[in-house]
């Protein structure tokens, strides 16, 4: 009991020390990492870890650790020594040493890592003290009240400390000694008759660190006070250096007692990678710097897949500050699982995903260090494990990167090192999104950083990208598949490809053709992202065929196939072409822009409820053997926590998914999680969806302030996705914002050069229905114009535009583009200017409605200046009359001046 404070005050001192390293160290080699586990300073405190960046010395020793014991005897640098199978709590220092050190830190190996471990002594509890009290006064209750009011704190030395209460002073009244005297001896009979309790040791190799700390007190003849002020803030005038002694206890050899260790393999684009320039230090490039697109560039690799640059990995993404959490709670979940005994160890394999999965699990992937073997990762994690054997949990292409390990593993007579595959939201068959992707660049944005890329830099990469192409829909995607995956529908742009696929492409065969290309069309690379390019006819045959052997594999005997399918949220299922006409503008100097309406050929998005958002459901159930299989029903997860934003890329994330991740792992029962389901769920949400053509930004706001769309951050077009259940994405420099039906909210529309854009709204609910309910064609833009509109109660409103940009509303139209007349200065201005009126009547007309618009401009004197515009207005009035009685106008023409006016009059 004498340890705990100061074993937290130690913890206080070093943190700044290993937060130094942390920032150093991201250019350093790693290996392995520092973890603090969540709880372990408090209930609900996070995980701290930092990676180790020197190897022979991680934790920055300067001299051994000789002075701390084990069973009262020095524990020796590399020695083990045998426990029983609880482990031991008989370790730490001796009285003499205590009283110039604070105890160590203990950190449990874990492969590479070391996770720290709880070693404070439990606090005794008041009855213990209270109990004690009562043996020692023999029950008397005027010496227990008595000395109970004396304050008291944790030890320092051998006595508790006494404030300076004059009852300390007096004398008892039961036996007439001085009460300091009895106090003292009170806290020696606390001190060996009140047990405290340490936690055990398991069996496990640990490390014990400690810095050394030198007061600048005497460390003699100290004073109570002096004693206990040295102790609670030692590092006020002191230095220290790091101590370290590593040793390991032995326990009996027992039959495995937990789960088998786990190899966990991440989704495309989640590692981290890295290229080391000739001058400058390391260089992080993916994810992406947000300011420059050469980071995108040096991804590029030759026509044949390989990297025009030196590009390595070394760690899964955890979190990004565009997406919140990728892998980090889960992280956190399987170090509880090891650091809980359930099993041994953990490893996740990063990879350079822009590589197909054949060959990352036949060439394993480029290190710092050299090129890492996943299967010697394998065989390392089987060593160690409980059962000998690896569960392999594969997210997102780490599924298909699963299954290619698993070829390889039978065809080396290994696979008995496997227990179970666990593929969660893995597209099996491909999915209908990596044909944007390819074709168009669809979501052009860094999902693991909300950053908008540029599309047409992005596309070209992938042109050349092996790892893309495995995404595609395979052979056996079509089959059962009722709805074609592209539609071209009827309208000039889209004829040329009509008169070669017809209307729609149903088949393989049609539409492996069609990314490669095979029809004399225009798919130039330099074409804008709204048309398709040709792929790379050798990097997709060699990715088809590839998927052809991963869809056929089934699970030897011995290893269990289990697949989790995300699914309730909106997913792209096929592409549909339409034609679309809007203004394209170029500069003509002084004289503005010059402005032609042109049509083209736009990619849209068609929708399915059955998916993660990323991987439609009938992909990512497509395993064929015998298996386990599980859907999380991602829709009543955002109903039931709605400021959430679980989807594909961070499905691990979900506390379902963990739940259920940990039922697997260690054979529990699954049946008691509300979320997940054996069965097939029928989805029919509701959703608005609202399409718009370039060149805009758009920007949606709820009732509760959550917004969902592209905000500028330091000159940066970022995503933001808070409304709950929303999705805001880009396919062929087309924005889709998607929300659910009965969501109030405001939505504003940035201009981002001359133009036209077109608005289209959808609703998009049960049986994957799409209704178009308006379109605003050819709406004009610039780049300083701002157009709002509002949905309420499901119902939109008028859309307002603030054509220059100086705040005041220009013009307002229905969601269809028609007009809708609103009274302004600006709009009555142009309705006389277009009239067929003289000149000279004309001008008097406008002067007077010019001068009762800068009065009715004014904020001071606003009554005086009001009566003013009136009386301008008025005789305006009475003017048009005179202008209709004489036929200069027409009475139509008339009649509506004089309801302008009367509105303004009326404001």
């Amino acid at each position: 009991m004498r340890w705990c404070l100061c074993t937290l005050l130690v913890a206080i001192i070093l943190t700044p020390v290993f937060l130094v390293q942390n920032v150093f160290a991201q250019s350093e080699p790693s290996c392995g990492t520092i973890i603090i586990p969540a709880g372990f300073y408090y209930e609900g405190s996070e995980e701290e870890s930092w990676p180790i960046s020197d190897c022979g010395n991680p934790f920055g020793r300067t001299e051994n650790l000789d002075n701390l014991k084990l069973d009262n005897q020095i524990i020796l640098n590399n020695a083990t020594y045998s426990v029983s199978a609880s482990g031991t709590a008989n370790y730490g220092f001796d009285n003499e040493t205590y009283e110039n050190t604070s105890d160590a830190e203990y950190y449990k190996h874990s492969g590479q890592d070391y996770i720290r471990v709880k070693t404070n002594f439990a606090v005794p509890t008041e009855e213990a003290y209270g109990t004690a009290m009562f043996d020692f006064f023999n029950g008397n209750q005027t010496q227990i009240n008595l000395y109970k009011e004396i304050p008291r704190s944790y030890p320092a030395g051998n006595h508790f400390f006494v404030s300076m209460n004059p009852t300390v002073y007096k004398y008892d009244p039961v036996n007439g000694e001085k009460v300091m005297d009895v106090y003292n001896e009170l806290t020696d009979y606390f001190y060996y008759n009140v047990q405290s309790s340490r936690p055990y040791l398991l069996p496990g190799t640990y490390t014990a660190v400690l810095p050394h700390i030198e007061n600048v007190y005497p460390t003699y003849d100290k004073t109570l006070i002096q004693k206990f002020f040295s102790y609670l803030v030692p590092t006020a005038q002191a230095f220290h250096y790091v101590k370290t002694v590593t040793f390991t206890l032995a326990g009996p050899t027992l039959e495995p007692q937990g789960a088998s260790s786990v190899l966990f393999l991440p989704g495309i684009q989640a590692s981290r990678l890295y290229i080391n320039p000739i001058i400058l230090n390391e260089d992080q490039v993916w994810p992406p710097n947000s300011l420059f697109n050469n980071d995108i560039k040096n991804l590029s690799m030759t026509q044949n897949g390989i990297s025009q640059k030196n590009v390595y990995t070394r760690d899964i993404i955890d979190a990004t500050s565009g997406a919140g959490d990728i892998y980090k709670s889960f992280s956190s979940f399987m170090n509880q699982l090891d650091f809980e005994n359930k099993i041994e160890s953990w490893k996740p394999y990063a990879y350079d995903w822009r590589y197909s999965v054949k060959d990352i699990a036949n060439d394993g992937t480029l290190y710092e260090s050299g090129v890492k073997d996943v299967i010697a990762e394998i065989e390392s994690l089987a060593v160690n494990s409980y059962t000998g054997k690896v569960t392999i949990i594969g997210h997102s292409n780490g599924g298909l990167l699963a299954k290619a390990i698993m070829v390889r593993l039978e065809t080396e007579g290994k696979s008995n090192l496997i227990d179970k595959v666990i593929l969660l939201a893995s597209p099996q068959l491909g999915t209908p999104k990596a044909i944007g992707t390819i074709l168009h660049g669809y979501d052009q944005t860094d999902a693991v950083g909300g950053i908008i890329m540029d599309g047409q830099i992005v596309r070209k990469v992938l042109n050349n990208m092996p790892g893309v192409y495995g995404l595609l829909p395979s052979a056996k995607y079509f089959e059962g598949l009722s709805e074609p995956l592209i539609v071209f529908s009827e309208n000039i742009s889209t004829l040329p490809y009509r008169n070669i696929y017809s209307s729609s492409i149903s088949s393989y065969t049609d539409l492996v053709r069609y990314i490669k290309g095979e029809d004399g069309l225009d798919r130039s690379l330099e074409n804008k992202i709204n048309k398709p390019v040709r792929a790379n006819t050798y990097l997709l045959d060699a990715a088809l065929s590839d998927h052809d052997n991963l869809d056929d594999w089934t699970a030897p005997a011995g290893v269990e196939v289990i697949e989790i399918v995300g699914t309730g949220l909106p997913t792209m299922s096929a592409v549909e072409y339409r034609e679309i006409t809007e203004n394209k503008c170029v500069s003509a100097g002084p004289a503005g822009p010059v402005c032609v309406a042109e049509s083209e050929i736009k990619p849209y998005a068609r929708l399915t409820h059955y998916g993660d958002s990323t991987v439609v459901q009938r992909s990512a159930e497509a395993y064929e053997g015998e298996k386990r299989k599980f859907f999380v029903n991602l829709s009543e997860i955002k109903k039931i926590f709605p400021i959430t934003n679980f989807k594909h890329h961070n499905i691990t994330e979900t506390p379902a998914v963990m739940e259920l991740l940990s039922d697997l792992i260690i054979s529990t029962s699954t049946e008691n999680n509300e979320f997940i389901s054996t069965n097939y769920t029928t989805f029919n949400d509701q959703y608005d969806v609202e399409i718009i053509d370039s060149p805009v930004r758009l920007i949606s706001t709820d009732s509760n302030g959550n917004q969902t769309g592209v905000v500028m951050l330091n000159g940066v077009r970022t995503i933001k996705e808070e409304i709950p259940s929303s999705q805001y994405f880009e396919f062929g420099d087309t924005k889709y914002f998607i929300v659910p039906k009965g969501t109030d909210r405001t939505t504003k529309l940035y201009g981002e050069e001359n133009g036209g854009y077109t608005l289209t709204t959808v609703s998009f609910g049960a049986n994957d229905t799409q209704t178009v309910n308006t379109i605003l064609k050819n709406a004009t833009t610039t780049p300083t114009m701002m157009a709002e509109y509002k949905n309420t109660s499901s119902l939109y409103s008028d859309i307002t535009t603030d054509i220059d940009g100086n705040g005041s509303v220009d013009f307002t139209t229905s969601m269809m583009g028609v007009p809708v007349v609103v009274s302004t200065y600006p709009v009555l201005i142009s309705k006389i200017q277009s009239l067929q009126l003289a000149k000279l009547y004309k001008r008097a007309l406008l002067l007077i409605i010019n001068r009762a618009q800068v009065y009715g401009n004014k904020t001071n004197q606003v009554t005086l200046n009001k009566k003013i515009e009136r009386g301008l207005l008025n005789t305006a009035q009475e003017l048009i009359k005179l202008y209709i009685k004489k036929r200069y106008i027409s009475h139509t023409d008339g009649q509506d001046l004089l309801q302008m006016i009367m509105e303004l009059k009326n404001k």
